[in-house]
């Protein structure tokens, strides 16, 4: 009696065992998972990406995914007139892939100084930039750039 419990826990066993290897994917074949890279997988994170390597089985097509490294790898500040950015670059064994986060560009914010009773300087606060507000025999003229008074 108990070579014959035996023989059916390992005959159970044995079945088990084959079934959840053929059972693999659509493959109905055993076989040991051979994984090539598909695909990065990006996330936005509050602060930054974080990336994933897509891996899938050239046997069965069953995929996986493994935790890329993520580095910023160039930042381009916003200007007043022009947008930033910043580069991420995600790696995953030899495989690179990268990510651009634009940011908007700053716009003036210019800051009213007194130049005299009938004119003003506005400079930005950002980038320098400066125009004039004159009033000449009462008419007002706004100007941008060099001016001689």
């Amino acid at each position: 009696m108990k070579q014959s419990t035996k023989s059916l826990f390992a005959s159970l066993l044995a079945v088990s065992l084959t079934t959840s290897l053929a059972a693999c994917g659509n493959n109905k074949r055993p076989h040991t998972h051979n994984y090539v890279f598909d695909s990065f997988e990006w996330t936005k994170l509050a602060e930054g990406y974080s990336a994933v390597a897509r891996l899938v089985c050239a046997e069965d097509g069953e995929s996986i995914v493994q935790d890329a490294e993520v580095a910023l790898t160039e930042t381009i500040p916003a200007t007043c007139e022009e947008q930033g950015s910043k580069t991420y670059t995600a790696t995953y064994g030899e495989h690179t892939d990268t990510k651009v986060d634009h940011t908007a560009a700053l716009g003036h914010s210019y800051v009213k100084t007194t130049f005299n009773e009938k004119s003003f300087v506005y400079e930005c606060e950002h980038c320098h930039e400066k125009y004039y507000d004159v009033t000449v025999e009462g008419t007002t003229y706004f100007l941008r750039g060099k001016v001689t008074l």
